[in-house]
């Protein structure tokens, strides 16, 4: 048994979570809210172990067994009486410079200031818009039930195999949510507007372009690393 950083650092044990660690292990299991499973699917980057989630938040939308359950989960794991679901992941790349994946989904906003993104998107190379907005999300169907759900997106069931496409707040009436079939590169060309543009994974990591750039091409596609809960 390991427990992660800072668990093991406020309870002063030494085992903690190595990349050596990362290739003995056969289950992790999360206590604490959907934030929780997001930081451990970073965690364990091109692996996959499957997620016993429990749930100790208050949205609880991937998190599924209840803490009077654990004890009941544990033991069905432990005979082999289990079903894993699989949620995919956003590989993404920004201007080469691969970032971590996203389980939920990729936000691109100008941060503090609010200016308009001149975006243009491409599906496997063949132009599809262009437009300019506050910002766009890039979701999984697990991400649709969170920021992309308050943003105005629809809830894609798990197993529907797309991503959704979600400009924030376009000037252009024509421009709305698109689900697209998830084997489909997708391609940013985006235009720096004289500030900072802000790449943000899972509401957890941000990457920065800076507006010296002048422009960034970012590059999603489905990963080839998928979360077992």
């Amino acid at each position: 048994v390991f427990l992660d950083d800072k668990t093991a650092k406020r309870l002063g044990i030494k085992y903690q979570i190595t990349p050596q660690v990362l290739e003995i292990l056969d289950l992790i299991i999360t206590v604490g809210g959907d934030g929780t499973v997001l930081y451990a699917a970073r965690s364990i980057r091109d692996k996959i172990i499957p997620i016993l989630t429990i749930n100790m938040g208050s949205m609880g939308f991937i998190t599924e067994i209840f803490p009077e359950d654990f004890k009941k989960a544990i033991e069905r794991i432990l005979n082999n009486n289990f079903i894993l679901e699989e949620r995919s992941r956003l590989d993404i790349q920004v201007n080469n410079l691969q970032i971590p994946y996203a389980l939920n989904e990729l936000l691109i906003k100008t941060c503090p200031e609010s200016k308009l993104i001149p975006i243009k998107i491409f599906l496997d190379g063949v132009f599809l818009e262009k437009f300019k907005a506050d910002g766009v999300m890039i979701a999984t169907p697990t991400g649709s039930t969170a920021h992309a759900l308050s943003a105005g997106g629809p809830i894609l069931f798990p197993s529907i195999k797309g991503f959704l496409i979600l400009p924030l707040n376009p000037i252009e009436l024509e421009m709305r949510p698109i689900v697209i079939d998830d084997n489909v590169n997708i391609l940013l060309d985006i235009e720096t507007p004289n500030t900072d543009i802000y790449l943000i994974v899972d509401g957890q990591f941000v990457f920065k372009i800076p507006k010296e750039r002048k422009s960034a091409e970012i590059i999603v596609r489905k990963s080839k690393w998928p979360i077992q809960i």
